[in-house]
């Protein structure tokens, strides 16, 4: 469990703060795939203090921020091969369910660094990472984390962009009837 990892499991309004600074300016989305599987907040009974991100076996698994490996090991029916980060930014990171670690507890390492192997290891019904954030022991979700972009728009997409853009401004501002919501967008590729 989370808490013998050495994280706070029981979440308190009262002792949680209405923002945090956080520097992110280094952050690297920690896979290439965006799929998230399952999302922070309550899963079933339970609390998912996490994102699972569909991966396949043997994808690139990378340090989200530079840090400190502080956990580098094996959870039997649980996590299975997993890392814990200590981040130069104050975060920690938990990262699960690999098929190989490439880094052992003391490694110094940078954002984007390849630190494991995509797998389904410890209680998994498929390949996917477990991503699991924390500030001073409280869990954040993952998908806060504000991301840079990877490339810029083409000129020649720009239109299709901005289309897109004021779309979903505008059904988060509540200004388009549900009934003609884009209600999941996985992923945009323009190219």
């Amino acid at each position: 469990s989370d808490s013998t990892l050495g994280f706070s499991t029981k979440l308190s309004l009262d002792s949680m703060p209405d923002s945090l600074y956080i520097a992110c300016s280094d952050y690297y989305y920690p896979t290439e795939s965006q799929r998230v599987t399952s999302r922070f907040g309550i899963r079933g009974s339970r609390f998912h203090y996490g994102i699972d991100v569909g991966v396949r076996y043997g994808d690139t698994i990378r340090a989200p921020f530079s840090g400190t490996v502080r956990l580098a090991s094996y959870q039997r029916g649980g996590y299975g091969h997993y890392i814990v980060i200590t981040h130069d930014n104050g975060l920690e990171s938990l990262m699960a369910h690999f098929s190989r670690r490439l880094v052992k507890e003391g490694d110094q390492v940078v954002a984007g660094q390849p630190i494991g192997l995509g797998g389904s290891t410890g209680r998994s019904t498929g390949p996917h990472l477990d991503f699991r954030l924390w500030k001073n022991g409280q869990p954040i979700n993952p998908l806060k984390v504000p991301q840079k972009p990877t490339e810029p728009i083409k000129e020649a997409n720009r239109e299709k962009f901005e289309w897109v853009k004021q779309r979903v401004i505008a059904e988060l501002e509540g200004e388009v009837p549900d009934s003609m919501k884009i209600t999941v967008i996985d992923s945009v590729v323009i190219k």
